[in-house]
């Protein structure tokens, strides 16, 4: 891992450094987020935190996003459009967006902003980690993923708290300098970043207007899914939380617009995928761990998901990262 000089300062002057600024991707379509080289056709946005550097454009439609967006303006101003509203961000704030939220993000004259862009499976893997932070941050993120947001962002302000900054100007150089362990990397200091934003008071973000959970159970039922994949049925989730199994399913649907077996389904393949690029386990043994009934089941699903069985998967995917510059 690389760290410039910039980012170990810690006098609560931290800038960014421009060599890590210029070396970043630029963000141009989302179509083109991926790590692969030239061997390969399998995208890996569900796997990975990435940082991009935005540019000015003359684009004037609003776009839809996949993604959580989080940007950080290094310096200057910009202007965030939506539809009934419009946000202005300022050196050292930062602004987070929910995905499916119209927006066109409109840099001022000689500004520099980067964004990063969270996949909701990463968010969802991760899920546990961040409501554990039980702030107001991890709830607009459990509600962008989850919930049905009509106009949600989040809009930090300038703070004296040096290691906020110091988290964003580290995950700039490690997508600058990437290496075998970048993507591990990028994730644990983004889940560090949501740590420390937690600690703004409200008189120091500005909050959009967004659907809430109705049930407050909502989260602890997202996270006992995620702990007990394997196992974990309908009838047990309803017997834990004390509801019936008719109102957990409605309560799960009308919070997440998920019914329980989608919830259950992608769990189960992020561990697989994970698995799968991350450790040297059998096709057998990783769909035992994932809770599915026998092999030749869980290799008939994964390829009508993902289009390739899981061996070519874990072999397109090994290969891609090793040509990855």
């Amino acid at each position: 891992m690389y760290i410039s000089p910039n980012v170990l300062q810690n006098n609560g002057n931290i800038s960014y450094d421009r060599n890590d600024f210029e070396r970043l991707p630029t963000l141009v379509h989302e179509k083109d987020l991926t790590l692969l080289g030239t061997s390969g056709d399998i995208k890996l946005e569900e796997e990975t935190v990435f940082v991009r550097k935005v540019v000015r454009s003359e684009r004037n439609e609003l776009e839809i996003s996949h993604y959580l967006k989080i940007y950080y303006m290094l310096s200057g101003d910009a202007s965030v459009n939506m539809h009934d509203s419009t946000v202005e961000i300022s050196e050292k704030e930062i602004l987070l967006i929910s995905p499916a939220v119209p927006h066109l993000f409109k840099l001022g004259n000689n500004a520099k902003s980067v964004v990063i862009l969270l996949p909701p499976s990463i968010v969802k893997k991760n899920f546990n980690k961040i409501v554990e932070y039980q702030s107001q941050i991890a709830t607009f993120i459990t509600n962008a993923i989850w919930g049905e947001v009509a106009n949600a962002y989040m809009l930090f302000g300038k703070t004296n708290n040096s290691y906020i900054y110091c988290m964003l100007d580290m995950l700039i150089s490690e997508q600058s300098y990437p290496s075998v362990q970048s993507n591990t990397l990028k994730l644990n200091i983004m889940l560090c970043l949501i740590g420390y934003l937690s600690s703004y008071t409200p008189s120091e973000y500005d909050i959009s207007a967004m659907r809430l959970f109705r049930c407050e159970q909502i989260p602890k039922i997202l996270n006992y899914i995620n702990d007990n994949f394997r196992t974990v049925t309908l009838e047990k989730l309803a017997e834990n939380f004390h509801y019936t199994v008719p109102y957990v399913s409605k309560l799960i649907r009308n919070a997440t617009g998920l019914t329980f077996t989608e919830i259950l389904r992608e769990t189960r393949f992020d561990v697989c995928r994970s698995l799968l690029l991350n450790s040297e386990m059998k096709i057998n043994r990783i769909a035992e761990i994932a809770g599915f009934q026998n092999t030749d089941h869980f290799n008939r699903i994964f390829k009508k998901r993902m289009g390739v069985t899981p061996s070519d998967y874990k072999k397109k995917k090994t290969d891609s990262l090793l040509t990855t510059v």
